[in-house]
């Protein structure tokens, strides 16, 4: 038996700016920042979600979840430093997220910088 959802495109397209076929459409400023946003929330942990839900800007908002970032590859560092062994998961863990924030200040920036180049509907 098959369950007929109505759906006629992949559901990771849903709301990406995808046509029926999985093809990227015209981008919408909407989508964009969606997809921003999606994006931060996939390399942050729950609680750095819930910390900085209420921030006004995206940039603010990654800004806040690097500074947190740091903090913790400090208290991760200070374990290995005391040879617990947990601190270099923790250092480790911190690096990549921070490079991932770091990635998306970069896309954030540039996406601000060019927003009047892009033809949004």
């Amino acid at each position: 038996m098959q369950l007929d959802l109505g759906i006629k495109r992949p559901i990771a397209a849903i709301g990406a700016g995808l046509d029926d076929n999985g093809y990227m459409t015209i981008p919408r400023f909407d989508a964009a920042t969606a997809a921003l946003q999606r994006l931060l929330l996939s390399s942050i942990t729950p609680a750095m979600a819930a910390e900085t839900e209420g921030m006004a800007s995206i940039s603010e908002r990654i800004n806040a979840c690097m500074e947190r970032v740091k903090v913790d590859a400090s208290e991760g560092a200070a374990l290995v430093a005391e040879c617990v062994p947990h601190g270099r998961v923790m250092v480790a863990q911190a690096q990549k997220t921070l490079a991932n924030l770091e990635a998306l200040a970069v896309m954030q920036a540039f996406f601000h910088e060019h927003k009047d180049d892009f033809d949004f509907r």
